[in-house]
């Protein structure tokens, strides 16, 4: 490793080096209105970079190899004129293979953490849940005057780590979103009702351990608004 927590290092982090193996897979069956993709993948690294917080820099590190693996798929589906049926799924599975003197933090009972290094071989990769998707609908709705689209979206997480230390942990969280907005025919302008994160779940955006202690930035909750535009 080229850097380690609690001091800076004017040796450069090395170039990370890959090699991925992945099969795409896309599927469209317009008689019936469905379109599917898909994909598997196998990624292995040498000398994967992550950044991280030390007193006074933030410095470029390479663990000494990973490996991540793993699925995803998507699909739109039109059953009629006004509705779009939508859905996502990813599975990752994802490790440090060899990271040996990698950089942790331990917390300090008088305050702040210890920086410190440990073997995090065998540990999840960072901000990578192992299960996430999502499923969505619009429906659109032609009248004389115009037309009303509603819109809703239900997103998921697994749990994950922050870090690769794998001590801030993320739990697993579903987000509802949702909208209406109308359209007047023949005219510039629309108006939309938006709602964000309506179940006001409590999550993070952001965290990071430091020598002073562990950042941790709260998303925001429940958001109810109104929109206009106009188009020129």
């Amino acid at each position: 490793m080229v850097a380690n927590t609690g001091y800076t290092t004017s040796t450069p982090s090395r170039i990370s080096a890959g090699v991925s193996i992945s099969a795409p897979k896309k599927n469209s069956f317009p008689e019936i209105g469905l379109r599917v993709n898909g994909a598997l993948f196998y990624y292995l690294y040498d000398d994967i970079q992550l950044t991280k917080t030390v007193p006074g820099a933030l410095v470029v590190l390479n663990a000494a190899k990973a490996k991540i693996k793993g699925a995803d798929v998507d699909a739109e589906y039109h059953p009629g004129d006004v509705i779009t049926l939508t859905m996502g799924l990813s599975y990752v599975d994802g490790e440090y293979s060899r990271f040996p003197d990698g950089p942790v933090y331990i917390p300090n009972p008088a305050g702040g953490n210890f920086a410190d290094s440990d073997d995090l071989s065998g540990n999840r990769i960072l901000r990578s849940p192992r299960w996430s998707g999502n499923v969505g609908a619009k429906v659109g709705v032609p009248f004389a005057s115009g037309k009303v689209t509603a819109t809703t979206n239900v997103y998921y997480s697994g749990d994950f780590y922050w870090e690769s230390e794998n001590r801030l942990r993320q739990d697993s969280y579903v987000l509802v979103n949702g909208e209406v907005e109308y359209q007047p025919n023949d005219a510039p302008w629309r108006v939309w009702l938006y709602g964000r994160n309506l179940t006001n779940k409590k999550y993070s955006t952001y965290s990071e351990s430091g020598a002073t202690g562990d950042l941790l930035t709260a998303a925001p909750g429940r958001l109810v608004g109104v929109g206009c535009g106009v188009k020129f």
